[in-house]
């Protein structure tokens, strides 16, 4: 068994040893492992922010609709890859990413993952000391590292959650909603908060969600034009298709439906499971929130645990909920860490970023598919929280 004051201490090391090696990790990247539009010959290497870069630039422009065109896309990023690769974010993402679009590639990539990292310690210091060595491991934890590398917006939302979370335990209701309102921008991943807003009769932030929800999509529409809407809508149900379709090729698709798929579901069946399960989880945060109320380590635990198992559609680096999870874990628990309980956490830490180290040593720049351990670890660490949530007592947590 392992005391926690010594669990913290060892946390502490393997903790700044991760930020060292991480920066490290990401410098490299940034100096290889993607090429800079503009900079020479067409590239293969292609990550997530080059097509968020072109499409701010286009709707700088005043042509957000090109941003739907493949070709275009391509074209405004140099790539020689014919990769499907789309732009599939509601309007107000466009307008969050104008800013970025008016810098070079990678100081725009650079500054943005800054500002993540920035948006996330924020609120992290909420629920953790800033000197704390659980702030540390969980700022740069490895399960971070993917939505970084690919310049990706996990981070904002996380951070976001964890604000609107914090502004509920400050008796802050409409700034809870606010926050909850602009996670919108990527709502794949918004399907279970209702469920633990209703569970608290949060009727306000509820009411202040759906305000600024209404608000920042309206706007962006009257900004960039109502065909941008349905642009938007027919190329993100023809994005759902081809993925579904594709679920058991796509090694980086981490959810449960991609999971069943390789154990031999048809991909139709397995999105209508997942689906199924979704609903599922929406009544166990129900029923914990109901118990535990928004003050809780517990139920902000099982939230962020399930959120990703929930969803039919999760990339690898939407993984870093389980960095979160983790950290909540080991706030409620109050006992001493047995080798079980910590293997455990320490692969929800790791995440998806297992398969970053293992490209970075042994894997010669192979990813470690995550599709093959990431569901299991997801499905580990919700079972975790929803122990502690049956063994624990209904208190306020520190």
């Amino acid at each position: 068994m392992i005391k926690v004051g010594d669990g913290r201490r060892l946390g502490r090391q393997l903790a700044w040893l991760n930020v060292v090696a991480g920066l490290l990790l990401l410098a490299a990247f940034a100096t290889n492992g993607i090429d800079r539009p503009g900079t020479g010959d067409c590239t293969e290497k292609v990550i997530d922010f080059h097509v968020f870069w072109a499409a701010g630039g286009f709707g700088v422009q005043g042509t957000p609709l090109l941003a739907f065109d493949q070709d275009a896309l391509r074209a405004a990023y140099g790539t020689c890859s014919t990769k499907w690769l789309p732009w599939v974010h509601p309007a107000p993402a466009m307008l969050l990413l104008a800013p970025f679009a008016m810098l070079p590639f990678l100081p725009a990539w650079g500054l943005f993952n800054v500002l993540s990292l920035t948006a996330l310690a924020v609120a992290l210091r909420n629920f953790t000391r800033h000197r704390n060595g659980t702030f540390v491991a969980t700022l740069l934890a490895p399960a971070m590292l993917p939505a970084l590398m690919a310049g990706q917006f996990s981070l904002l939302w996380i951070a976001g959650l964890l604000g609107a979370i914090a502004a509920m335990r400050a008796d802050r209701p409409i700034l809870a909603g606010v926050l909850i309102g602009c996670l919108t921008i990527k709502p794949t991943l918004g399907l279970l908060i209702p469920a633990a807003l209703v569970a608290i009769w949060a009727f306000r932030t509820i009411i202040a969600a759906a305000l600024t929800t209404v608000t920042i999509h309206a706007g962006a529409i009257l900004h960039y034009g109502a065909e941008y809407w349905s642009t938007w809508r027919d190329v993100s149900a023809y994005h759902a298709i081809g993925n579904m379709n594709e679920l058991g090729n796509l090694d980086k698709m981490t959810s449960i439906s991609a999971a069943l798929v390789r154990l031999g579901i048809a991909p139709q069946t397995a999105v209508v499971a997942n689906l199924g399960l979704a609903l599922l989880l929406a009544a166990m945060v129900f029923v914990v929130w109901r118990k535990y109320t928004v003050h809780s380590d517990i139920a902000a635990g099982v939230l962020f645990a399930a959120i990703p198992v929930a969803t039919p559609y999760l990339w690898y680096y939407d993984a870093a909920f389980l960095g979160i999870a983790a950290m909540f874990l080991l706030k409620a628990r109050k006992c001493a860490i047995g080798p079980m309980f910590g293997i455990a956490v320490f692969l929800a830490w790791c995440g998806p970023g297992l398969s970053v180290w293992y490209a970075a040593t042994i894997g010669n720049g192979t990813l470690l598919p995550p599709v093959f351990f990431i569901p299991p670890v997801l499905l580990l660490t919700l079972g975790l929280c929803l122990a502690q949530a049956a063994r624990g007592t209904p208190k306020q947590e520190t």
